[in-house]
């Protein structure tokens, strides 16, 4: 027996599905497992979820013998499953999209299965894919071939056993005929969520750590330890001596300007000096001796040096003569 789409069509109807019954639960098992009865994969729960409607072994323990490699029995065994489990507004509605939305809703009942969510939306447009096959007997030769929308998950966790929403990325499901290879979740949304937080931290942490070592080295710089604060942020490698010459930058900016500034303060000194000099040589010259200046105080006119004559000329000396 053939294992496409169309035989799972004629399965439904055979079980006593009406048209748009069979097309709205179709609409789901694309969403489910492009259509395939021999899908079985682990489940967010840890539990197998298998076969077409991804029946959840932990709230159907008896679905774990619905997939055998069997595909044509395995077909006729999980509709008559469907069939036994579902009812009510899960099968209302008097069209394919309505009955596509009602199962996803109220048998489904994943989170994106509601009005709303993608999933429901997803499932409602397979309905419109599926009704076209019945109209016009053009069927997919095989399960998930032919028709968009197909995957071995819907991608969100239901009571009928759908994919895991949390997934990031699931293995794909091969069909050989016989058996299915493959399936299950590669990595959870939450732990690439962890993996980008714990990378967060260890950037802040590494931004941290030589903001810290420069704080450290400004305190030690302070407390007047130059040397043993340079030694010690040495020490701690890359960023120890990275945070050794943030913190030192200061000092040698300091004494580069204070060693650029210096000749022009020694010349500016030198200058002063001078003029300090020759403004107390004037000073002095504008005041006098020490005897003038006390003669002025005492109201005394200043002594005049009196002027001696002009020397005389010396007689010549008599000569001796014998």
């Amino acid at each position: 027996m053939a294992c496409g789409p169309r035989d799972v069509y004629n399965a439904l109807i055979k079980a006593g599905f009406s048209t748009v019954q069979a097309i709205g639960a179709m609409a789901n098992g694309i969403a489910e497992s492009g259509l395939n009865a021999e899908t079985r994969v682990i489940d967010s729960n840890g539990y197998y979820s298998d076969g077409i409607w991804q029946f959840n072994e932990q709230s159907y323990p008896n679905a774990s013998g619905l997939v055998t490699g069997h595909c044509g029995a395995d077909i006729t065994a999980q509709v008559g499953f469907l069939k036994a489990h579902i009812s009510g507004n899960a099968l209302a509605g008097s069209t394919p999209a309505q009955v596509a939305g009602n199962f996803a809703q109220y048998f489904e009942r994943c989170q994106q299965c509601q009005p709303g969510g993608g999933s429901y939306a997803q499932r409602v447009a397979n309905a419109g894919l599926v009704a076209g096959w019945v109209s016009s007997g053009k069927w997919p030769t095989s399960a998930g071939s032919g028709f968009s929308g197909s995957s071995s998950s819907s991608g969100s966790t239901s009571s009928s056993g759908s994919a895991d929403p949390t997934c990031a990325w699931a293995l794909g499901t091969i069909n050989l005929h016989v058996t299915s290879v493959g399936g299950g979740c590669v990595i959870h949304k939450s732990t690439i969520r962890h993996m980008v937080g714990g990378a967060l931290i260890v950037w802040g942490v590494g931004l941290a750590v030589p903001g810290l070592l420069v704080l450290a080295a400004f305190a030690f710089r302070a407390s007047g330890g130059q040397a043993a604060a340079a030694a010690s942020l040495n020490a701690l490698g890359p960023y120890g001596r990275t945070a050794n010459r943030v913190a030192s930058a200061p000092t040698r900016r300091r004494a580069a300007r204070e060693k650029a500034a210096a000749p022009a303060r020694r010349q500016a000194a030198t200058q002063q000096r001078q003029q300090i000099r020759q403004g107390n040589t004037q000073a002095r010259q504008a005041a006098g001796s020490q005897a003038q200046q006390r003669r002025a105080v005492a109201g005394q006119a200043p002594r005049r040096r009196a002027i001696a004559p002009p020397a005389q000329p010396r007689a010549p000396r008599p000569v001796h003569h014998e």
